[in-house]
């Protein structure tokens, strides 16, 4: 696009005037007498091919070749504006100042002012001639590129609507879904707390038969289990705090990167702008310490969550084994009725481990698709604001385009 615009500055700044010089220049016939035309925003092979059209326009019979000096020559030509006769036509191109030298041999001599005026007029109408196809070709090649590139954002500008619908369908998707999960974990809930009633109902009816063995250290194991317990309470109340730090520093990340990437979009617009620039690449190196800090805050959590997680597990295995104690005494006579009292209970209790593994999946997926649904959120923002710009972009490029084809 900066290439385009160049090219339109370029061609908006075009000059209609003939600008000549008449000066004694080196060419294949050694120094001889010349007009330079200005040609700007052309290169040799730009500058050659007008030419050569300029003349088949006046003559179509002629040919053009390139000779020594990397010269333009055009031999016999037919230039009435000139010379009733024909004549011989040198053009070398100067790229320092991009301008075309035009040197006339009449076969008498070299055309010049002083000694041929009314030939001289005659080439200085002929470089006018040049400068205004010139004029034509970069305002053709200027409309040109601009069609093509308001075709190239129109097509980037479909893509992003297309992007956008997938992300608003996914924001749809993803509510839709988690809806789902949370009805399946409400149903689910309701089946667990009568599997746990059914649990404590079967649980008191053993301890209630077990009540008479005074050997049995029950209270000791109940103590140690409130204590343990307690620990397991606090310790995951603390891992829980800790997964719920972690899950905002993961979104302070997320919303940093969203920075990162609106300012490298502003860093496009203010290409030629060295101080904005450095300001906002000053901004990326803050919200990347940002992040870096985020993501030590991140890594400090998770080692601290080991810890608690160590301590939950140990805390948990010594609650199973007490609690596989209790359910493992024994007393002849009882031990057919006890075997199976916890026969039942262990089979609702694992029908319980069961339920609460699809708990926590269910809304583990609940919260995976909410959060899917806020990045697609976010992403619908960041598109929207895409497509506003390639809109505007979009509009002033049409304007303009409108605005040379008058």
């Amino acid at each position: 696009m900066k290439n385009i615009l160049l090219l339109v500055f370029a061609f908006s700044a075009w000059h209609i005037q003939a600008q000549f010089k008449e000066l004694s220049l080196p060419m294949s016939k050694g120094a001889q007498n010349g007009f330079k035309i200005k040609m700007d925003s052309v290169d040799q092979t730009l500058a050659f091919d007008i030419m050569e059209k300029t003349i088949a326009d006046k003559d179509p019979k002629v040919d053009a070749s390139i000779i020594s000096f990397n010269e333009l020559f055009f031999h016999n030509t037919i230039l009435t504006s000139i010379s009733a006769k024909p004549i011989d036509v040198y053009a070398r191109f100067d790229g320092a100042d991009t301008s075309l030298m035009l040197f006339v041999d009449l076969g008498t001599g070299f055309v010049s002012t002083a000694t041929n005026p009314t030939e001289a007029n005659g080439v200085q109408q002929l470089g006018l001639a040049i400068q205004q196809k010139t004029k034509a070709i970069l305002h053709q090649a200027a409309i040109d590129s601009l069609k093509a590139l308001i075709q190239r954002t129109e097509a980037q500008l479909e893509r992003v609507g297309d992007d956008l619908k997938a992300a608003e369908d996914a924001i749809r998707n993803n509510i839709k879904g988690a809806g789902k999960d949370d009805k399946q974990v409400a149903k689910t809930e309701t089946k667990l707390q009568d599997n746990k009633a059914e649990i404590m109902q079967t649980d008191t009816l053993i301890m209630r038969k077990q009540k008479d063995f005074d050997a049995f250290p029950l209270n000791n194991i109940k103590s140690e289990n409130d204590i343990k317990n307690a620990a397991l309470k606090a310790n995951r109340n603390a891992h829980k705090k800790l997964v719920k730090a972690n899950v905002i520093s993961e979104n302070k990340i997320l919303n940093y990167k969203v920075e990162i990437d609106l300012n490298n979009a502003k860093k496009t617009l203010a290409a030629d702008d060295k101080k904005e620039l450095r300001r906002i690449e000053k901004n990326i190196d803050k919200l990347n310490q940002k992040i870096a800090k985020e993501k030590n805050a991140i890594a400090e959590n998770n080692s601290r969550m080991k810890v608690y997680t160590a301590a939950i597990v140990a805390d948990s295995t010594v609650v199973s084994a007490n609690e596989g104690k209790l359910h493992a005494f024994d007393e002849a006579g009882r031990l057919k009725e006890l075997k199976q009292l916890r026969a039942k209970s262990e089979k609702l209790k694992a029908k319980t481990e069961k339920q609460q593994t699809a708990i926590v999946e269910n809304k583990q997926e609940a919260e995976q698709k909410r959060k899917e649904a806020e990045a697609a959120a976010k992403q619908v923002e960041r598109l929207k604001m895409k497509q506003a710009i390639l809109k505007a972009e979009l509009d002033a490029l049409r304007a303009h385009l409108d605005t040379m084809e008058q």
